[in-house]
């Protein structure tokens, strides 16, 4: 049976962040002690590295892990800053990624999911010895670090007072561990011979709807107007965009002038159009060594975050998709949020899709629509023919748009806008997420 240690960020003298009244510790302690009632009752061993208000250090805390023989460190904080702006959920792993990154993506999915935070993203950081964090880089096993909402922020602040904050954070971390131990926890047999299954996998598959603590739905169950107002802020486009918008940069051609979007995939990989980054030549078309990138503040979710350069990664015209690497080192760059991918199967006509981007110079734009056709396809380079598959949108889509994010109501990316056609309404075209994978899969990124 595999073995989890929760861990409690800070206590005692060591009090975590502060903010409306709220102290970190407090918030640590109580979500641990649920997540643990809640792991156990999967058929999960857990323990807990402090019960009481207590200190204990970095090294202290490791050694629980170690003494038990752990499979799994989850080190639960909540955030705090100077500008009560900041807000969000985010979770930190190993720079060596592995477990720890596999376990965060989990964990991160499901945190968002059931509470209605924007979503900051996975992130790492090194340090002179490893990790920079001693909770991820002391013990053997893998380990994360999250922070869920900011007690700074008056807003979520008020929400984490709430016996429901503190049942949906000790949930979400649950699940995360079954998932991550188990693999997809999948709905009980007598949810999947209920007349409503279809129509609970569809709630499921977009985010709308949880199970109870022992992991299943209850379709016959009352839904009281609390459960309501969240499956609808989670349906709404407020819930995902502030997650988001940090994590599409603005592409900068410095050699054309031209101007264009691209999204932040993980590692420091900007992902964009081709045709935002090359320059044509008369024998073909040359992409500039080093590409500009302006980038919003991460913390603040403002247009005022700052400018750096990417390098060129890797580019295939064949499917109008490049890659950058971020010139890491700047102050933010590291930081930017990651949008992560949907899976395609869960892509479909009439689907809601919005498009994050800078059209006209626009910065951080937003615009909805929806799905209008799923195969849309161009056939061309006579030497080396390619069928790209195509998604048409009617969101509104403008120069500046190309390389930005087609994104879902959960808040992956779903295509990459790539083209509009002047003179029609509505009508838009992007790279569809199969034909973004197999470029990806080429690029060995």
């Amino acid at each position: 049976m595999p073995l989890v240690v929760y861990d409690p960020g800070h206590g005692g003298r060591d009090t975590g962040a502060q903010g409306n009244g709220l102290l970190e510790k407090d918030l640590n302690l109580q979500v641990v002690v649920k997540a643990l009632e809640m792991t156990r009752a999967h058929g999960i061993d857990a323990v807990i590295t402090r019960r009481g208000d207590v200190f204990m250090s970095h090294a202290d805390r490791a050694k629980v892990a170690e003494d038990m023989e752990a499979d799994l460190l989850i080190s639960v904080h909540h955030n705090g800053f100077s500008d009560s702006r900041a807000r969000g959920i985010e979770v930190w792993h190993s720079i060596e990624k592995g477990q720890s990154k596999e376990f965060a993506k989990i964990a991160h999915g499901r945190l968002t999911a059931l509470i209605p935070f924007p979503a900051r993203g996975l992130k790492s950081r090194e340090g002179s010895d490893g990790d920079f964090y001693g909770m991820i880089r002391l013990p053997s096993c893998p380990a994360v670090i999250t922070e869920t909402g900011f007690v700074t922020n008056p807003t979520e602040a008020q929400y984490m007072k709430t016996d429901g904050f503190i049942e949906d954070q000790a949930r979400a971390l649950s699940q995360a561990v079954v998932k991550f131990f188990n693999g997809k926890v999948h709905l009980g047999s007598s949810e999947t011979n209920h007349w409503s299954y279809p129509y609970l996998e569809w709630m499921v598959t977009r985010g709308r709807l949880k199970g109870y603590p022992d992991g299943t739905l209850r379709p016959d169950s009352n839904l009281t107007r609390g459960e309501y107002s969240v499956s609808e802020y989670r349906d709404s486009w407020e819930s995902v965009v502030h997650g988001v918008a940090p994590g599409v940069v603005m592409v900068i051609n410095e050699s054309s002038g031209g101007l264009g979007s691209g999204t932040h995939i993980g590692g420091g990989y900007i992902l964009t159009n081709h045709h935002v980054v090359a320059v044509p030549q008369d024998d073909g078309y040359d992409i500039p060594w080093r590409t500009g990138i302006k980038f919003m503040d991460p913390d603040l979710l403002e247009t005022s975050g700052g400018y750096t350069q990417a390098v060129w990664a890797y580019d295939d015209p064949r499917y109008d998709l490049a890659l950058l690497k971020l010139v890491m080192g700047e102050e933010g760059v590291g930081e930017l949020p990651v949008v992560p991918m949907a899976k395609p199967e869960t892509v479909g006509w009439a689907q809601e899709a919005a498009a994050v981007g800078h059209p006209v110079r626009l910065g951080w734009s937003f615009t909805a629509g929806i799905i209008s056709h799923m195969e849309r396809y161009i056939d061309y380079y006579d030497k080396d023919p390619v069928k790209m598959w195509l998604i048409q949108i009617d969101t509104p889509i403008n120069p500046g748009n190309s390389g930005g994010a087609l994104i879902d109501k959960r808040g992956k990316l779903i295509g990459v806008p790539s083209a509009g056609f002047r003179g029609y309404d509505n009508l838009g075209l992007a790279i569809r997420l199969d034909s973004v994978m197999e470029f990806l899969g080429d690029s060995g990124a």
